[in-house]
């Protein structure tokens, strides 16, 4: 390995043929490079499970998942929620061809508990990822998991989305490749309409984000979707503003026939 040797374990309930070969199909090296935050003032991250952060905040956490997965080589990570039993909403700037959907594994649970401890609950691979379902505008990508991750966890649902964008709002997300964490502090949206990737997607938002936190669900204070986080904000960089694309949007472009969605692309 570029850094050290790496052992592998492998068990078995039967002996293994003799034939049997391991492949090794790539090498991704951690960056080591500082993970950006995109954060107005001081950081207000929060842990989800915070002494601070509310019981009815922290119910609304277990669909969010931590996405980690290959892309250029390079290993990247992302957030994504479920919205249904086992298929999983994130940006297509994370996870949008089956290339990258092989790599990718989805980790629910990864949090650290009212105790302090550090859990990771049961991991689930992609398994593929329908081009009609994946919406470069709307910066959405829908991708399919093995299995479902269990009942414990439920799913956010996006058939119908908050519509007020003046309320208080929350980010439950994966900054940085860190356990789960919420932004609920000064988070509100800042410009209802403006243009994204595509004209008056997003609206901009002060919620604290970092590289990580993208593909997070943005929910008003009874859980309802109101958008998809998608970009943070760098000094030097066009873009100045926290951005998320607004569910409706979403909602409409997922709830259209398939065959209108590649009418759309």
């Amino acid at each position: 390995m570029p850094f050290g040797k790496l052992r592998l374990l492998f068990l078995s309930e039967s002996e293994p043929s003799p034939e049997s070969v391991l492949i090794l199909d790539s090498v991704a090296i951690q960056s080591s490079k500082l993970t950006p935050y995109s954060v107005y003032g001081e950081n207000q991250l929060q842990p989800i499970n915070g002494p601070e952060v509310p019981e009815a905040a922290r119910a609304m956490a277990g669909p969010v998942a931590f996405l980690s997965f290959i892309e250029g080589g390079r290993a990247r990570t992302c957030s994504g929620f479920l919205i249904d039993s086992n298929r999983l909403l994130t940006n297509e700037h994370c996870v949008s061809t089956p290339s990258v959907c092989a790599t990718t594994t989805v980790v629910f649970g990864y949090e650290y508990d009212l105790n302090g401890r550090l859990g990771i609950g049961p991991q689930r691979r992609c398994v593929s990822v329908d081009e009609a379902k994946v919406n470069f505008e709307l910066d959405a990508s829908v991708i399919e998991l093995d299995s479902p991750p269990g009942e414990a966890f439920g799913t956010i649902d996006i058939s119908a989305p908050g519509e007020d964008l003046s309320a208080p709002l929350m980010v439950i997300q994966h900054p940085g490749s860190q356990p789960k964490q919420i932004s609920i502090l000064d988070c509100t949206v800042n410009d209802p309409l403006v243009d994204g990737r595509g004209p008056g997607t997003d609206f901009t938002h002060t919620c604290d984000t970092a590289g990580g936190s993208s593909g997070a669900p943005i929910l008003d204070a009874q859980g309802r979707l109101v958008g998809l986080h998608h970009f943070g904000f760098e000094d030097g960089e066009v873009w100045t503003a926290n951005r998320g694309v607004h569910a409706e949007l979403i909602a409409n472009w997922l709830s259209t026939p398939i065959d209108e969605h590649f009418d759309d692309e």
